[in-house]
């Protein structure tokens, strides 16, 4: 069973299918700003999470990006490979792990989509990174669990 989500922000629109094995219908589309909240968005990591159509400085590039609940305490995060830059790419996505310089705080419309602890937060580190064909794939943990 696949899905069908279409991004869209001023500048442009992206339609990704999106078909894991094992999904939930909490399929999340947000945009995100890569780096870190702590160099000003210059550094490695997820700077910033938004709610889709988001009015944002136009110095930050955005990326459309689906969170998804994987498992407990763990999140997925898909990019569809054609949104992302040959710099995002090379400054981001070049090796075998996503680096995170700094935890960050999941935003209150994500943590109320997923059903997450409003403090849930994503830790620094590195994480798991797939490079599928049509996306890039990131495991990511959580700080806390989906409320049962």
């Amino acid at each position: 069973m696949g899905y069908e989500i279409t991004t869209s922000n001023r500048r442009n629109s992206t339609k990704m299918l999106f078909a894991p094995v094992e999904c939930s219908d909490r399929l999340i589309a947000t945009e995100i700003i890569l780096g870190s909240p702590g160099s000003q968005c210059l550094g490695h990591g997820i700077c910033m999470v938004l709610e889709m159509g988001t009015d944002r400085l136009p110095t930050c590039p955005t990326l459309p990006a689906i969170f998804h609940i994987a498992a407990p305490h763990q999140l997925q995060l898909w990019i569809s490979q054609d949104a992302i830059s040959d710099k995002m790419r090379n400054k981001h996505f070049s090796g075998q792990f996503f680096h995170m310089e700094e935890p960050i705080v999941l935003p209150g419309f994500l943590c109320e989509a997923l059903q997450l602890n409003i403090s849930s937060q994503i830790p620094s580190g590195q994480h798991a990174l797939q490079k599928l064909d049509a996306f890039m794939l990131i495991t990511l943990p959580i700080g806390c669990s989906q409320p049962g």
